[in-house]
């Protein structure tokens, strides 16, 4: 099938995850330097540790069970495909590459650095509250 659009005018525009994209995109763009520690020489290429990441926003946002439901929902939700950035007719990732990629990227504090790195940002926009807790 050919679409002659583009995924970005598929989302609306007051969607939440519009302003949650450009916030992870700029995190895990900080995280470069981090990325490149723990990033392999040799071996066979992998998914970028960038995208293993923010795949599990999503994932968490929307209460997905498993890897496997979400690579599954990859396939089809265009919201999820387009958060990620991938192009529309890209495979989504193998579940069980994802769950391993996710366990080695978490292990070295990837994930807390993602977390710090939102955290310093939302300060900056002052968007934290020392009155109340908001998800």
């Amino acid at each position: 099938m050919m679409l002659g659009v583009a995924s970005d005018d598929l989302v609306q525009k007051d969607h939440p995850l519009r302003r949650i994209k450009p916030q992870a995109d700029s995190a895990l763009r900080r995280m470069t330097l981090q990325f490149n520690e723990i990033r392999a020489d040799t071996g066979r290429p992998s998914i970028p540790r960038e995208h293993v990441l923010k795949a599990i926003l999503p994932a968490a946002f929307y209460t997905v069970p498993s890897q496997r439901r979400f690579c599954e929902q990859l396939r089809y939700i265009l919201l999820l495909k387009w958060f990620l950035d991938p192009n529309v007719e890209d495979e989504p990732f193998h579940p069980t590459t994802l769950t391993k990629n996710r366990e080695r990227l978490l292990d070295p504090g990837a994930g807390r650095g993602l977390l710090k790195e939102v955290v310093k940002e939302a300060r900056q926009r002052r968007l934290l509250s020392p009155d109340h807790f908001t998800m």
